[in-house]
């Protein structure tokens, strides 16, 4: 199975031609996808629906790139469960929080690794 970092870099690449803006985007990517995700949690531990669906909104794009099948699953349950689609308990809501967290550390942290985070 290709790594996810592998994927997200590969799935840029496809759409940007230009080396530095994959770099450019990389980076944007390992800054704010952690920052939104821990916006998301946030919210939802501060009961704050509104903010969980905003934030699990805008992440998508940026998790479907990655190709991580689990992780866009996890986040699109929470996205449904903060638009009043799905019922959840907030257990469960936590535990696919945690799940993208998890997830999505692996690839930040190869993502940090790789030749695209060089200056």
């Amino acid at each position: 199975m290709e790594d996810q970092d592998a994927i997200l870099i590969k799935n840029l690449k496809q759409i940007f031609k230009d080396e530095n803006q994959v770099k450019d985007l990389v980076r944007i990517f390992v800054t704010t996808v952690p920052e939104n995700l821990e916006k998301m949690e946030s919210g939802f531990l501060n009961g704050e629906k509104k903010v969980l669906r905003s934030v699990a909104h805008s992440l998508k794009p940026s998790i479907v790139m990655t190709g991580d099948e689990q992780l866009i699953s996890a986040l699109t349950e929470v996205h449904q469960f903060a638009r009043g689609k799905k019922e959840m308990s907030n257990e469960s809501v936590r535990e696919k929080i945690a799940e993208m967290k998890q997830r999505l550390a692996v690839i930040i942290n190869e993502l940090n690794h790789s030749p695209y985070m060089d200056s």
